[in-house]
């Protein structure tokens, strides 16, 4: 567990989670960084699972 923790602790958060928003300056490097990485129109492997149990977001 305690190498897992590590893993997340250090991880590039998205966008438009919490950490994100909190921790990375707007336009700063690593806020840029987040959006190249994750761009507003692409999912992750994990949404269709997300989405399968929580149901799809509307829009």
């Amino acid at each position: 567990m305690p190498l897992v923790s590590l893993v997340a602790f250090a991880r590039l958060a998205k966008p438009t989670s919490p950490w994100a928003r909190w921790r990375y300056a707007p336009g700063s490097r690593k806020a840029e960084r987040a959006l190249r990485r994750y761009p507003p129109d692409r999912r992750t492997r994990l949404d269709a699972l997300k989405d399968l149990v929580g149901g799809t977001p509307q829009r």
